[in-house]
């Protein structure tokens, strides 16, 4: 009898003092997006990245809004997602998506889904930067961690760490 009350208690005290961590669940729970395509950039800036060679019609796209109203400089600047200054956005498309970013025609390409940053981190920082006349061209580096996206039905995937190192953006599509 003794040991049957020791193991109730026991099994009682795991359901209800056990440590409830939803939000680490549910992050390993989720499906992971593994981008490992293209990169490119431009403007000040925006940067895309094709989920592989051959799924280029999924693509990650960040857009800021420039180094200097951000205070982007040569050290890593941690911004939270989602953010009103950045915008971080997988988006699944008809057909692949090359002349969908950096370009001044208009695609008729369409967008089947997307899902937008909902939580997570970025770490932003800047090199090589080259002023001219006209315009400011710069390499940009960016960190993704542990952000979590979610469509319109719902349905939530996950980028755990991706490094987008020295994209050339600060050029101006036309």
């Amino acid at each position: 009898m003794r040991t049957k009350v020791l193991l109730v208690s026991i099994l009682l005290g795991v359901l209800f003092f056990s440590c409830d961590d939803n939000e680490q669940t549910n992050k390993k729970n989720l499906k992971e997006f593994y981008f490992t395509g293209e990169v490119g950039g431009c403007s000040d800036f925006m940067v895309y990245q094709f989920l592989s060679e051959k799924k280029n019609t999924i693509t990650l796209s960040i857009d800021g809004k420039g180094r200097e109203e951000l205070g982007l400089n040569s050290e890593y600047k941690k911004f939270s997602v989602p953010s009103d200054n950045i915008s971080i956005v997988v988006t699944e498309w008809e057909k692949p998506a090359h002349s969908d970013f950096c370009n001044d025609v208009i695609s008729d390409n369409k967008k089947l889904k997307s899902w937008k940053g909902v939580s997570g981190n970025l770490k932003i920082k800047i090199s090589d930067v080259e002023k001219t006349k006209f315009s400011t061209h710069y390499k940009i580096t960016i960190i993704v961690e542990n952000v979590v996206f979610k469509n319109e039905e719902g349905q939530e995937k996950i980028i755990s760490k991706l490094i987008i190192k020295d994209t050339m953006v600060g050029w101006l599509p036309g």
